[in-house]
């Protein structure tokens, strides 16, 4: 199909809005126009229209025009656990949210150990997804820290990343070493940084709220001592590493000092709701309750700040969908996790753009670019040639969050309720559109 997109809005460098116009031929962008008059949009489309006799045209009508999101940590349960989410579920959720491309995470079952099953999941991944997914590999076998998997051939089966997300790797030796076999092929670890030893059987954040109402609170240095450990590691070994879900400013602190005093080749991502919610905003409700958990006010600040400072450069939702009965049962027994794919833009557009705290193009980037560059995607910009993953968004469009209407099997997200500017209405994956005025194809 060729597609005539005509009066967009693009979002440039200098955090300016301005026109834009695309032309879209089979998965490329053929044309990009940056600039043009409506006049001279009109005779282009007129152009168009005589070169195309088949020229489909969609009127953008100033809506915000962006590459496709792109979010490195999913969980899509798929296989094993689809009564919780599958790949047809979480990729609907997931074009709704304006993303094209998800990397999803290996705690399924089975784990995704042998290049064969790699294989498999990208199979029917083509088969059933409504947009692009890619998978991590398990750093060890069934994600129990004890034996490392063959990463050269779990990388060349199509395996992205690799990660035993929802366990930190304990054993800082088998950690080491995990990160020299990496350096090898060239593989990036990313780790959920939580020291088991400290844990004291915690489930929400160790402030005041825990302790007022005689919950098990989890200390920041849980997080911060396997992310202290970790970032030596990666500096000493050259490892590509990147953490998951930072949500402590002492973790901020010591990225920066990895950075910028170590030259470790390290990277993070933060999502919507440890850069939105504090312990002061948890109730005894299944649905605050996440790991990470909502840490203090303070590390809130420091979250945005990060984003804000270019220390970081991913947003990504941790996207955690459970079964009803599964978050029912409160802070103390509840499953950790909430969804976050079709709420995560409308969000941090809502509560940190139009608020003046973070600047569009800070956070377009933190969707696009930054997990693009990191996850080895290469230089994802808007010009001609480049793949047409394209997302249209109305900023000005103002709806309310409702848990029941998500597309996501989930239901478990503490934003139910709550008033958004940002709409996304359409979307293009490999130039085929997949969602258009709101509707999925």
């Amino acid at each position: 199909m060729i597609t005539w997109l005509e009066n967009a809005v693009v979002c440039t460098k200098e955090n300016e809005l301005t026109s834009a116009q695309v032309l879209i031929v089979d998965d490329k962008i053929a044309a990009f126009y940056e600039g043009l008059s409506t006049a001279e949009a009109k005779a282009k489309r007129k152009e168009l229209s005589e070169t195309y006799s088949d020229l489909h045209i969609v009127q953008a009508n100033g809506k915000l025009l962006s590459l496709g999101f792109i979010d490195p940590h999913v969980h899509l349960r798929d296989p094993g656990f689809t009564y919780k989410e599958d790949l047809i579920t979480g990729t609907a959720a997931a074009a709704a949210g304006g993303y094209t491309r998800v990397l999803a995470m290996p705690n399924v079952n089975p784990v995704p150990n042998s290049p064969e099953l790699i294989q498999t999941m990208r199979r029917r991944a083509k088969e059933q997804a409504k947009i692009k997914v890619d998978f991590y590999s398990p750093v060890t076998d069934d994600e129990k820290g004890l034996n490392l998997v063959d990463f050269a051939a779990q990388m060349k089966a199509g395996a992205v990343a690799f990660s035993d997300d929802g366990k930190g790797m304990q054993n800082p030796a088998l950690c080491r070493e995990a990160m020299r076999r990496l350096v090898a092929v060239g593989g990036l670890l990313a780790q959920h940084c939580e020291e088991n030893s400290l844990l004291n059987k915690g489930y929400i954040n160790d402030g005041d709220y825990a302790r007022k109402h005689g919950h098990c609170g989890i200390s920041d240095s849980v997080e911060e001592v396997m992310t202290a450990r970790d970032l030596i590691l990666a500096a000493e070994t050259g490892c590509r590493y990147h953490l998951c879900h930072m949500s402590t400013a002492k973790c901020a602190d010591l990225l920066y000092l990895a950075k910028t005093k170590w030259q470790a080749d390290v990277s993070a991502e933060i999502t919507p709701h440890h850069l939105l919610l504090s312990d002061d905003d948890l109730r005894e409700d299944g649905n605050f309750k996440m790991n990470p958990p909502l840490r203090s006010a303070a590390d809130v600040a420091a979250m945005v700040e990060a984003i804000d400072s270019g220390l970081v450069e991913i947003i990504a939702t941790d996207h955690a969908p459970h079964a009803l009965q599964e978050k029912n049962g409160g802070l103390a027994t509840a499953a950790f996790g909430i969804t976050g794919l079709e709420t995560a833009f409308p969000l941090v557009y809502t509560e940190l753009v139009r608020s003046g705290r973070l600047k569009l193009a800070t956070v377009l980037k933190c969707f696009t670019a930054g997990p693009a560059k990191r996850f080895g995607y290469g230089d994802y910009t808007l010009a001609s040639g480049a793949t047409a993953d394209l997302v249209l968004v109305d900023l000005n469009a103002k709806w309310t969050i409702r848990a029941a209407d998500q597309l996501s099997k989930g239901k478990n997200t503490p934003f139910d309720g709550r008033e958004v500017y940002g709409k996304v209405t359409d979307l293009w994956c490999d130039g085929k559109q997949i969602l258009s005025n709101g509707k999925l194809s």
